[in-house]
């Protein structure tokens, strides 16, 4: 590439300045004698490119510090390696921003036909280390809860209404022909877990799995708040329990607003020492009674 001269850089700069401002409302950047780009003329104006297709265009709006893409798409191409991303967010301190933000509570946007806002399609290559499709991670070091994740499905059509109203749903699946290695669990649809450093403390409650029915209306069905069903081989057991430390101190716990309510019911069972109570269970339509005792009713205990 020939270097040009500082008169032909001049000549070339105050061409691209009336050009730019007759045709796009905007000025170029300066053109230095080798070729490139360096810095705006002027700021505070409107950059607009439009597309072939009527109302589709790209538009910086200096007004507003926004890049819109309107009645278009964004792709990417080519292969990445290791260290690059299509996008890199680095800014911090954002306060409530929303780095991804489509839509609004009232207001959101509607998919027909099988549509939806995110579509990812990842395929495992080789190497040791597992991949993940989609990692979060939310980290808070002030009195602000920290939250990961939430999915909030709901329903404002009348009757007939959807089949079907589902936050989440999570497969495992092994294909025809797959093989899983050995390992102590292969294969699992979800894994929950909770834990803390030794140094930490909780001023508080702590469950793995939270589990909250608030179901106010009629159900024409059964109502439960976990279901389980089975298909092809018939598992060893519905709960599995392991432990590294001391195990659970109860299998079932019933607070003090359990109390002389479903399940656990007055009646007793007599035989060489009364129960001090039953717990219900249903088995096809019909209402079974499991007695409990007191400590002091057992032998050895």
């Amino acid at each position: 590439m020939s270097v040009l001269t500082a008169n032909e850089v001049t000549q070339m700069n105050n061409m691209c300045e009336v050009a730019a401002v007759v045709a796009l409302g905007t000025r170029l950047k300066y053109l230095d004698s080798d070729g490139s780009f360096n810095g705006p003329v002027t700021t505070g104006m409107d950059n607009k490119f439009d597309g072939t297709t009527t109302g589709a265009y790209l538009l910086w709006d200096t007004s507003e510090d926004e890049l819109a893409l309107v009645k278009s798409t964004m792709s990417f191409s080519g292969a990445l390696d290791g260290s690059e991303h299509v996008i890199h967010i680095t800014n911090t301190g954002l306060g409530d921003m929303k780095a991804f933000y489509a839509g609004a509570w009232g207001t959101e946007l509607e998919f027909n036909d099988g549509g939806g806002l995110f579509r990812m399609y990842g395929k495992v290559g080789s190497g040791g280390t597992a991949s993940v499709l989609m990692f979060i991670r939310s980290l808070t070091e002030s009195t602000s809860p920290s939250i990961a994740a939430q999915f909030y499905a709901d329903s404002s059509a009348s009757s007939p209404g959807p089949t079907e109203v589902s936050a989440a749903d999570f497969f495992g699946m092994i294909n025809a022909g797959g093989y899983i290695a050995s390992n102590t669990f292969p294969m699992r649809a979800t894994w929950h877990k909770v834990g803390a450093d030794v140094t930490s403390v909780i001023n508080g409650n702590v469950a793995t799995i939270w589990v909250d029915n608030q179901i106010h209306c009629a159900v024409a069905g059964w109502e439960t708040s976990i279901y389980g069903s089975t298909g092809g081989s018939v598992p060893d057991s519905f709960i599995r329990l392991n432990t590294t430390s001391s195990g659970w101190a109860n299998l079932l716990s019933f607070d003090s607003t359990m109390v002389g309510v479903a399940p656990l019911s007055a009646s007793q069972v007599e035989d060489d020492v009364e129960s001090e109570g039953t717990i219900l269970m249903n088995i096809n339509g019909t209402t079974y009674y499991i007695p409990y005792y007191a400590a002091a009713d057992l032998v050895g205990v």
